[in-house]
């Protein structure tokens, strides 16, 4: 048939070196010689050789990273919520779904199974919180008492909201009584509350990703 995994491995080890040279505009090529590459088509062990060569100037490469480059700040703006210390709020106009900025987290409970955390969606004032995205699935807020619940796989208390609009005034959340943050006015800030309990049925993947649908007249 022709076919043996010796063929298989000399062109994956072509194409690396190919690889290499393309992205590296022919860099690679000092470290990887012609003779290198000859001899390399005849023996396992200066095919290994070869491909050691390539991928460690690929992956030298790709670890380069910019010395300001801040993925926080990368992700703002985008459909994903990120810690940051330290970051500008957002300005936001009509009706949107938008990243935020974590600005608190705290766990409680014996086995810290409760996870709270707040999220800045706007530097201004805000109508309201239409939905929550839970990743990339929308929620409907469901008034219960003084906080907001969604139906999340079965169950309406595993994921619990709260939201403040961004006023002056605001009095605290509260989603976040009996936490440090339960007296956290975040004056002038449309933020969002978020408590999240533990189970591994309903969060297989870990905690997700929240993004709120605000809206603004």
């Amino acid at each position: 048939m022709g076919f043996s995994f010796k063929s298989v491995f000399k062109a994956v080890v072509v194409a690396a070196a190919v690889a290499a040279a393309v992205y590296t505009g022919g860099a690679s090529l000092g470290l990887l010689s012609a003779s290198t590459l000859a001899a390399g088509m005849g023996s396992y062990v200066a095919m290994a050789a070869l491909m050691a060569g390539a991928t460690a100037v690929v992956s030298s490469l790709l670890a380069e990273t910019p010395k300001d480059f801040d993925l926080s700040q990368q992700l703002r703006g985008q459909l994903i919520s990120v810690r940051s210390p330290a970051s500008d709020a957002f300005i936001v106009y009509g009706e949107t779904r938008v990243g935020g900025t974590i600005v608190h987290v705290e766990t409680t409970g014996s086995k810290n199974e409760t996870l709270y955390q707040s999220i800045v969606m706007a530097g201004h004032e805000i109508d309201s919180v239409q939905q929550v995205y839970v990743n990339d699935e929308a929620f409907s807020l469901t008034p219960s008492g003084n906080i907001y619940t969604i139906n999340y796989k079965g169950s309406t208390s595993v994921l619990n909201f709260d939201y403040l609009t961004g006023t002056n005034t605001q009095s605290a959340m509260e989603l976040f009584s009996g936490t440090t943050a339960s007296a956290y006015q975040f004056k002038g800030l449309a933020v969002l509350g978020v408590k999240a309990v533990y189970d591994q049925d309903k969060f297989p993947q870990g905690l997700p990703n929240f993004t709120p649908w605000k809206r603004i007249s």
